[in-house]
C-alpha cells in the first residue's frame, strides 16, 4: 500500500485512498498465502505478539488506509460525521482504541474507519479466495468502482464545515 501511494501520480481523479486499497489488493493477489496467513482462519488460542511483525504491519497498513480516508478533515468535522447513534458502551470501547495513523479518532471516524475497512477487505478477500470470479476478468473494474464509491460515501457523511465562523454565521437569525 504505501508504494503505491508514494508512487502515485497527483491525480485528482483518482483518490489516494483508491491508490492504495488497490495497492492492498494487488499485493493480496500477487501473495494469496502470505494473504491467507495473515488474514486467513485464525489458529485456535493463539494471539499474534503486540510487537511482533504481523501486528507491526497490520498498524503501518492501518495507519495509511486511515490517512488516506481522513486526510484534510479536522478532529472537529471528524466528530460530527453522520454515523448512526453509537451506543454509549460502543462510544466508550471506540475511545479507548489505539490509533496509528492520525492520531486520535473521534468515534464516528473510527465507526466510519471500521466500517470502510470491512467493505475494502471483503472485496480483497472474495477474490483472493476465488469467490469472485464470477467477474472474470472485470475483478479490477468493480474493486475500483466499489473503492470510488466507498471514498465519496465516507466524504458525504463528514461536514465540510464545522465550528466555522461561517456556519456559526448560518445559524444566527438574520
Amino acid at each position: 500500500m504505501r508504494a503505491a501511494v508514494d508512487t502515485a501520480a497527483d491525480d485528482p481523479t483518482l483518490p489516494r485512498l483508491v491508490v492504495a486499497a488497490e495497492g492492498y489488493r494487488q499485493w493480496a493477489i500477487a501473495h494469496p498465502e502470505r494473504f491467507q496467513l495473515l488474514h486467513g482462519t485464525p489458529l485456535r488460542d493463539y494471539a499474534a505478539p503486540a510487537e511482533g511483525p504481523t501486528t507491526q504491519a497490520t498498524r503501518r497498513m492501518s495507519s495509511i488506509f486511515e490517512r488516506e480516508l481522513f486526510d484534510g478533515f479536522s478532529a472537529e468535522q471528524l466528530a460530527a460525521a453522520d454515523t448512526p447513534v453509537l451506543s454509549s458502551s460502543l462510544r466508550a470501547h471506540l475511545e479507548q482504541l489505539p490509533h496509528y495513523g492520525l492520531g486520535y479518532l473521534p468515534p464516528p471516524a473510527t465507526a466510519l474507519l471500521l466500517s470502510a475497512w470491512g467493505h475494502l477487505h471483503g472485496l480483497v478477500v472474495l477474490e483472493v479466495f476465488g469467490h469472485a470470479s464470477l467477474l472474470g476478468d472485470h475483478q479490477a473494474e468493480i474493486f475500483r468502482m466499489a473503492m470510488r464509491n466507498l471514498h465519496a460515501d465516507i466524504h458525504r457523511q463528514v461536514p465540510v464545515h464545522v465550528g466555522t465562523p461561517d456556519t456559526a454565521d448560518q445559524t444566527e437569525p438574520v
